[in-house]
C-alpha cells in the first residue's frame, strides 16, 4: 500500500490525478494547456499527437475538466495495482475427457461404434 500527498479542493473533495475516476496525469494535463497556450496548438493536433478523444482535450483546454482549485493536500492510501501475471484459474467445468484432448489426444466423434 502506498501514501500519497493529493490534491483537496473548497469542498474537501480530492481532484486531480489522484481521483479515482482520473484517467490523464496532471502533469499531461499540464502539458497539454502549456503547448496550447504558449505555441497556440490546436485541440485537434493535440488529440491526435497525444491520442485523446477531441472532446475531452477540448474540454480540458477550455477548463471545463480539471478546473478545480487546489486549497490543501491530504495523505490517502491507495493500494498498488501487481504487475506480475496471475496463474489463470483452473475451470470449475474441467473433466477428464476435456483433459485428454488438452494433452493432445484425439476426442472420440460420434460416428465411432463403442462411444
Amino acid at each position: 500500500m502506498a501514501v500519497v500527498r493529493a490534491a483537496i479542493n473548497q469542498e474537501g473533495n480530492i481532484c486531480g490525478q489522484h481521483h479515482h475516476r482520473a484517467k490523464l496525469s496532471d502533469s499531461l494535463v499540464q502539458k497539454l494547456r502549456d503547448l496550447h497556450e504558449k505555441y497556440g496548438l490546436g485541440w485537434r493536433r493535440l488529440s491526435a499527437q497525444f491520442e485523446l478523444t477531441p472532446v475531452t482535450v477540448k474540454k480540458i483546454l477550455a477548463y471545463e475538466r480539471r478546473n478545480c482549485t487546489v486549497v490543501a493536500y491530504k495523505q490517502i492510501c491507495r493500494y498498488e495495482r501487481s504487475t506480475a501475471p496471475s496463474a489463470p484459474a483452473p475451470s470449475p467445468t474441467s473433466s477428464p475427457s476435456s483433459e485428454k484432448r488438452s494433452t493432445g489426444e484425439p476426442a472420440p466423434s460420434a460416428d465411432q461404434p463403442g462411444s
